[in-house]
């Protein structure tokens, strides 16, 4: 048995990359995997896409999905339709879910305490509004980022010559507070 937990912590938005789910399909159409076992739905595909086409693989390959509630068999019309339903009712729970933190992040907005990140070189003292850093070789770092930018034009080009070059750009040395910084050359 293989554990997938390699997307645990990765945004529910679907716009994330999620390795684990990728490699769990690749190994289906292999035939390698005779069984998924899920605790629901929800949290092994994040979209009834994701989720109807895991069931159409299983189909194919006769692999069956384990559940709390029993093991079905995709390729069976009633099994695929329970299946189904599961996974409508699973993002159907979602949705409230979704709508309170919307709820509470504009609450939060209207009370002046909703904080998001920033980027590097903008701290964001709670007393005031975001800040250009005071360090003088910070302001310049960005502004020359910029530069580089007006001229060429995209920001995959002034990566791949801020790479090219070796040049120093500050980054927080603990991403959780961004209060310290260091300087490195993009990799």
């Amino acid at each position: 048995m293989i554990v997938v937990d390699t997307d645990l912590g990765v945004t529910a938005s679907g716009t994330s990359e999620r390795p684990g789910f990728r490699n769990l399909v690749g190994q289906i159409c292999e035939g390698v995997v005779g069984a998924v076992f899920c605790q629901e739905a929800s949290r092994l595909a994040r979209n009834e896409r994701d989720w109807h086409h895991l069931l159409e693989l299983c189909a194919l390959v006769d692999a069956r999905v384990v559940d709390t509630d029993g093991v079905y068999n995709p390729s069976l019309p009633n099994d695929r339709l329970l299946l189904g339903l599961k996974s409508t009712m699973s993002e159907f729970e979602l949705t409230p879910l979704r709508h309170r933190l919307v709820d509470a992040a504009r609450a939060q907005a209207r009370r002046g305490e909703l904080r998001v990140p920033v980027p590097v070189g903008y701290p964001w003292p709670h007393d005031t509004g975001l800040v250009l850093d005071p360090d003088r070789r910070v302001q310049d770092s960005i502004r020359s980022m910029f530069r580089l930018y007006e001229r060429h034009g995209s920001a995959r080009q002034v990566m791949m010559h801020m790479r090219q070059e070796c040049i120093l750009f500050p980054r927080p040395a603990d991403a959780k507070l961004s209060t310290t910084l260091i300087w490195r050359c993009f990799r």
